[in-house]
């Protein structure tokens, strides 16, 4: 049985009675050939929300955690923009190459990058909205590591609340994750982008495949000629990056807010 005494001024520091946290080293890295470094110095969360109601007729990208596939972090198929209107509460901005971290029922894994269909837009609360620093990590390397077992064997510790479990940011930037240079992880982002393109293309025959062959059955039969069955389905959600954001609020971490336009934010 593992034990471990901790003095009681750790346990009111942290604010949490949870055994698991308390055991946990913070990485789910058992060997790795590379230098574990914390989420907290590669990754910013971005303070910059905006206010939907306040533009009802305006076409937003909104990103609600349903919108999301569990581990791969694509789009639902049937997602779709929404008018101001329809969205009745403050949003978090995110924009091209954040990644969007799924805090409520962090174990379902919904993390997303901000890139290819949507490339900006506004989120549901129950996201982290994650800045990477592209000085030390890419995105779409950062987004596989947030989704790999590195963060998911230690967020089960972390998560807090028995009905509706959520994790902290505090916390979440806490993991350690091994981070090979920048010149090592291009490689990777080159392999995971191919890999995510070719996923998404077999995905979308096995889903479309069945309809598609037996219409080229008939057209077959009507025109009388070999059938011709397509391997290139048509793209989806095409045209939903042109979405462009009105002015938002940048606020900082004294919770004092400033707008901001179409210009980025850096945090680092």
């Amino acid at each position: 049985m593992l034990t471990k005494t901790l003095p009681f001024s750790a346990l009111v520091a942290q604010g949490r009675w949870k055994v698991e946290f308390f055991m946990s080293d913070h990485t789910g890295a058992k060997s790795t050939a590379y230098p574990l470094i914390p989420l907290k110095d590669i990754l910013a969360d971005r303070h910059e929300f905006l206010d939907p109601q306040q533009y009802p007729d305006y076409l937003f990208n909104y990103l609600g955690l349903e919108h999301i596939h569990p581990l791969t972090g694509d789009l639902a198929d049937e997602y779709q923009p929404r008018r101001g209107r329809a969205v009745l509460s403050r949003c978090k901005v995110f924009r091209c190459g954040d990644v969007l971290y799924g805090r409520l029922r962090p174990s379902l894994n919904k993390v997303f990058i901000a890139d290819g269909a949507v490339i900006e837009g506004i989120c549901s609360g129950e996201f982290y909205v994650l800045i990477p620093d592209s000085r030390k990590i890419l995105p779409h390397f950062a987004r596989s590591l947030l989704a790999s077992r590195y963060v998911q064997e230690v967020v089960k510790s972390m998560t807090s609340g028995s009905a509706l479990p959520r994790l902290a940011l505090e916390d979440l930037l806490e993991i350690e994750i091994p981070l090979p240079s920048v010149d090592v992880q291009q490689k990777y982002e080159e392999l995971l982008i191919a890999q995510n393109a070719k996923r998404q293309q077999v995905m979308a025959e096995l889903r479309d495949g069945p309809a598609a062959n037996l219409e080229a059955i008939v057209s077959a039969l009507e025109e009388g000629t070999p059938p011709t069955f397509s391997r290139s389905p048509p793209p989806r959600c095409a045209g939903f990056e042109t979405i462009v954001l009105p002015e938002s609020v940048v606020v900082s971490r004294q919770g004092r807010g400033r707008i901001k336009g179409k210009q980025d934010v850096s945090l680092f």
